[in-house]
């Protein structure tokens, strides 16, 4: 390899508008521009890249989506959001990858005694929602796996008109299952019935309501995963066909199988099968020429509940699995079949990723794809235009912890995180399998990779690295914040003589923004908004960001004081407020700070939506906003004074300078109290040293 060219520039070009890219290819093509396309996004569940017969599979056979391969586009350098479920599935809807994304792990929450999945925030928009916007219908069937009923996470509330399966990935693990969700609604079974038919009996019946309308049905469906229960006829084609098989699980057991591998073929038989159904009901309604059909998986294969990669090849020659961030835990499957525009099957290696589906998606529908995403639209790559290529891919994985990047041909993995963090380098260019690790014999390289993966990461007091390796920059708070002036106000209802000037004027005294109680009654919600922008020699500037806000009360009573509110923020560009964060105050005259999680970056303008206040009314002195002034420790220095720990306390001796530990989330701890196991940074006396509690 070319050392010098190991970091490949982008490629940079404008893709053409959609329509004007394949217009020239469509009969009465007036008519047809006008007719939205359709997209079915089919999402296998641990489906590795050799578990299809098109990408090499040789012990079972998928003629159906081989067909749409043959007649599609194949993509070999296709990668899932993560190495499990639920961070992949987040990756992919929100555009984010797992360094940034609100879910980056199977983590568990009880509801009504039944556990699902972490909650997708309200404010992440997903690909429904900028379908939705566009007006198509919206449905998803099959396993969710972000969030449980009734909760913000729901997919109605992330722009699916309809749902149907399972919201929680646990409930997955048994295709009879006791119950499904039809939207918030708990379906019981009788546990008898094959989760799959009913699942398909919904997927027929919205393409049949909506074959004159545009839509988007996105099917995360559970197979292959174990339980390895395939129905008897799918099972059939391979009875006998093995020379090694044998049974998983307790015999009698809803979830136990005779035969692991004929299960495992017959499931995959089955999944074969209903894309053929679906396929067909397309050409039924002579709607398959202008629909998109992407077929993929959302990880590696899995070896749980009987599953055998080894035997079957799984992975297709790459090294892991399921839980691995090697190539076989992440590469996947992925095919883009669309009649209309890919007239002959092509493989293409362009490197994609999970998070590159919704600014595709956007391109599609030509609506803006949005500032905070981390992905690359690939729709010129299908339709044959300027295609832009990703400076580097990157995945971190909470369970072991490891994180991993892929830059050009360079894949590094770091290991031992939380512990003695090594990272692995390989070059996929002759060495697809990651078996020669070349750290040692490029350690710039090496340095370099790391720096990205630290760099590339939000913290996140959920998902937290506690112990990255001392390449890692480490960003602390100075304790200097500079408060950030407000512009202008509005506010929708006001008192005479009290307007929403009144609460950034510097004075906590009267007079203070306060809603109508002289002449007239507030009427609630009463709308405050803070305006950050303003013009400099013709130009907009935004603040750099805003870190936290502190809500100054009147101090002669609580009339007006906040009790419920939301918070909304529009940032530069933007036209809408995105939703933050709802707050429920107990109304008094305490002054209160609030963190806004990673802060807002270069805000136009900030939005408080106050639902109760003291005695019905709603007041603010004073309302002030903040950005934090940081600085990196990159240069940790060991030396006097002596630094120790005991019993989980940071002590520190022969210092005549003022102590301070900060988080590797570069927040200020108290050095009297008892700290969590961690690693901490002590600054005294100019000097900066890691601490590992």
């Amino acid at each position: 390899m070319n050392i010098k060219t190991i970091f490949p520039c982008v490629l940079t070009g404008m893709a053409l508008p959609v329509n004007s890219i394949y217009a020239s290819a469509l009969s009465n093509s007036e008519h047809k521009e006008e007719k939205k396309t359709n997209v079915i996004y089919i999402l296998a569940d641990d489906l590795g890249y050799g578990d299809l017969s098109c990408y090499g599979q040789l012990k079972f056979k998928t003629p159906h989506i081989d067909s749409l391969a043959s007649n599609g586009i194949k993509f070999t350098n296709h990668y899932s959001g993560c190495t499990v479920s639920a961070p992949s599935r987040c990756a992919l809807m929100t555009g984010l990858h797992t360094g940034h994304t609100p879910i980056r792990g199977n983590a568990g929450v009880s509801i009504n005694s039944l556990t699902f999945d972490t909650a997708l925030p309200a404010q992440y928009k997903t690909i429904a929602d900028f379908f939705k916007e566009k007006n198509y219908a919206t449905a998803c069937v099959g396993k969710w796996g972000m969030g449980g009923p009734n909760t913000v996470g729901h997919p109605n509330n992330h722009g699916f008109d309809y749902f149907f399966g399972h919201l929680g990935q646990g409930h997955a693990h048994n295709r009879y299952s006791p119950f499904l969700y039809e939207n918030s609604n708990q379906i019981v079974l009788d546990g008898k019935t094959y989760d799959q038919d009913l699942m398909m009996e919904k997927v027929t019946k919205f393409i049949e309501t909506n074959k004159d309308n545009p839509f988007f049905l996105y099917l995360p469906f559970t197979i292959p995963h174990g339980a390895l229960q395939a129905p008897a006829e799918n099972e059939a084609k391979y009875l006998g066909a093995y020379d090694v098989d044998g049974p998983w699980g307790t015999p009698g057991a809803i979830n136990a199988t005779p035969h692991k591998h004929v299960s495992f073929a017959g499931l995959m038989d089955r999944l074969d099968s209903d894309v053929g159904v679906i396929c067909d009901l397309l050409k039924k309604y002579g709607i398959d020429e202008n629909t998109i059909i992407i077929f993929t998986s959302d990880n590696g294969p899995h070896r749980e509940g009987g599953g055998d990669p080894e035997f079957f090849n799984g992975s297709g020659g790459l090294r892991g699995i399921k839980r691995d961030l090697y190539e076989g835990g992440i590469r996947v499957p992925m095919i883009v079949y669309w009649p209309e525009v890919i007239k002959s099957g092509r493989i293409s290696d362009h490197p994609s990723a999970f998070w590159d589906v919704l600014p595709t998606f956007c391109d599609l529908l030509e609506t803006e794809t949005p500032e905070k995403t981390d992905g690359i639209s690939f729709l010129p790559e299908i339709t044959g235009g300027m295609q832009k290529t990703h400076e580097y891919l990157y995945w971190e994985f909470h369970e072991t912890p490891l994180q991993s990047l892929r830059k050009g041909d360079w894949k590094a993995v770091r290991k031992g995180i939380k512990t003695s963090p090594v990272t692995e380098l390989y070059d996929l260019s002759t060495d697809l399998a990651e078996k020669n690790d070349l750290a040692s014999k490029y350690p710039d390289i090496v340095k370099e990779m790391n720096k990205i993966m630290s760099s590339s990461r939000t913290n996140d007091t959920q998902w937290t690295f506690p112990n990255l390796d001392d390449e890692e920059e480490v960003i602390i708070d100075t304790g200097n914040d500079i408060q950030v002036p407000v512009v202008s106000g509005k506010a929708s209802q006001y008192n005479t003589g009290q307007n929403i000037e009144y609460s950034f004027d510097g004075s906590y005294e009267k007079p203070y923004y306060h809603s109508p109680w002289s002449s007239g009654v507030t009427t609630l919600p009463v709308v405050l908004e803070y305006f950050f922008e303003k013009t400099v020699s013709g130009k907009s500037v935004y603040p750099e960001a805003i870190d936290y806000f502190i809500y100054y009360p009147r101090k002669d009573g609580i009339n007006g004081n906040f009790g419920k509110f939301n918070l909304y923020v529009k940032y530069k560009g933007k036209t809408n407020y995105d939703f933050f964060k709802s707050y429920d105050y107990e109304i008094s005259s305490k002054n209160v700070k609030e963190e806004l999680g990673n802060g807002f970056k270069e805000p136009a303008a900030i939005k408080f939506e106050v639902l109760s206040g003291g005695n019905n009314f709603v007041s603010c002195a004073e309302m002030k906003f903040y950005r934090k002034v940081k600085t990196s420790l990159t240069n940790l220095v060991f030396d006097e004074p002596c630094i120790y720990v005991e019993n989980k306390r940071i002590i520190v001796r022969n210092s005549n300078s003022s102590v301070y530990i900060y988080n590797l989330s570069g927040m200020l701890v108290d050095i009297q109290s008892e700290l969590p196991c961690g690693v901490y940074i002590v600054k005294t006396g100019g000097i900066s040293k890691k601490v590992i509690v």
